[in-house]
Formats: structure tokens, sequence, C-alpha cells
């Protein structure tokens, strides 16, 4: 009998590692940012709920972040970069809620000759 007991328990404990994993891997949101300049790109700032995360990218290059904002209610994801001139802001995802993920691909294409980034986004939302 304590065997079955035994075998019953060590079953639960392990399917629920098993979906912590899984739900660890669909949870939050991928971004890749890609730099198509000839130039670094440093100091890109991700600001999110219990962010921020500071990305730094070589010409030419691509990232990929996975964050899991902290959603207390509402909130966005926000791409920041300092131009020398001032802060530029660019929506990654513009309204997010507890239980929302997703992911998206920023392409940096060009720079303009005060500093700021064509920042091109395309978003894939899921709710719940």
């Amino acid at each position: 009998m304590k065997n079955i007991v035994l075998l019953v328990f060590v079953t639960i404990v392990a399917y629920f590692a098993v979906m912590a994993v899984v739900d660890h891997d669909q949870s939050g949101f991928t971004i890749t940012i890609q730099n198509n300049l000839d130039q670094t790109v440093n100091e890109l700032t991700i600001t999110y709920p219990g962010g921020p995360k500071m990305v730094s990218l070589k010409a030419h290059s691509k990232k990929r972040i996975h964050i899991v904002p902290k959603v207390h209610g509402e909130g966005s994801i926000k791409l920041e970069y300092e131009t020398g001139h001032g802060k530029q802001e660019s929506y990654i995802f513009g309204y997010i809620e507890p239980g929302y993920s997703g992911k998206a691909t920023v392409d940096i294409d060009s720079s303009k000759e005060n500093g700021e980034l064509d920042f091109k986004v395309k978003d894939e939302l899921d709710l719940y």
C-alpha cells in the first residue's frame, strides 16, 4: 500500500514539474531585434513591468530576448533609445494584461541625422 501511495505522489509531483516547464516556455514575450545597420547599436532598453532589460547589438546582428512581465492590471512593453538629442520610444506591445503572451520582431533598418533609429515592429499578441 505504501508503494502505491508513493508511486501516486511521485507521479503527481512529476506531472506538475513537467507542466511548470511547459508553461514557462509558453508564457511571457519573445522579442527578436534585428540590427540591419553598419554600426553597433548600444543601450537599447526594453521597458516593461518588472523590467527593464538593456540590449546592445553589433552591426548586422540579431538578438532574441525572452521576458516575463510582472503585470498587475495593465501595462505595456516599449523599446527606448537615447539618441544624444533626447529619448526615442516605440511600443512593442502597447497593451498587456496578466496572462497575455506573444512574440515580436523589431527591425532597425536606418538611422536619421538626429540619431533616431528607424524601428519597424511586427507583433503577435496572444490573449490568455
